[in-house]
């Protein structure tokens, strides 16, 4: 009977030894965790189109301005998702209902800064309801040939342009029978056609 007891005593202290290990082994530390939530994160980045920046590549989030770091002092936790040109427009909704979160989104491309921004919905409609062109590449509001035609002036280069006749007649008469005389006029045209392209 003591052998049995004794035998059953070393077994159990030898497995118990080969246990330790393999139980401790299977514990998840705090880098394992962040490297899972890396790889989860870069698979549905990469898997929804976006763009896997790691490390050097990463200079700020483009959500928060910061740097990405879930991690403190090392660069291999320093990582982001980035909009291409199609994900980001992809993703844009305009006109956005008043109650969600704005979700109009314009693609700036400049030299060596490419991004995706949350685009003006105010400014654009503004200038849609003037009859202007709004172009989204650049946020900018643009004078085009209907708009100066509807205000009475010819378009030359770019803008809307007072003739120096017509200019006289809108000081002598006021801008409204100024403008009015001066379409009649065939100043307005020459000027429109001489206008450089």
């Amino acid at each position: 009977m003591l052998r049995i007891l004794l035998l059953t005593i070393i077994l159990c202290f030898f497995l118990s030894q080969q246990i330790e290990p393999y139980t401790q082994q299977q514990i998840a530390t705090d880098r394992d965790i962040l490297l899972a939530t890396k790889e989860a994160f870069r698979k549905r980045c990469v898997n929804n189109g976006y763009i896997w920046k790691e490390s050097g590549d990463v200079k700020t989030s483009t959500a928060t301005n910061q740097p990405s770091v879930l991690s403190s002092g090392t660069d291999e936790f320093r990582y982001d998702c980035l909009h291409t040109r199609e994900t980001c427009l992809k993703n844009s909704i305009y006109p956005t209902y008043a109650e969600d979160p704005p979700s109009y989104y314009e693609w700036r491309s400049e030299p060596g800064n490419d991004r995706c921004v949350i685009g003006n919905e105010g400014f654009r409609d503004f200038c849609e309801k003037e009859g202007l062109t709004y172009e989204p590449e650049t946020g900018n509001c643009k004078t085009n040939k209907q708009y100066c035609f509807n205000k009475g002036l010819p378009f030359c280069n770019g803008d809307c342009y007072v003739p120096p006749g017509q200019w006289l007649s809108e000081q002598i008469f006021g801008t409204t029978l100024g403008r009015t005389l001066a379409q009649a006029s065939p100043e307005r045209w020459i000027a429109e056609a001489a206008c450089p392209a």
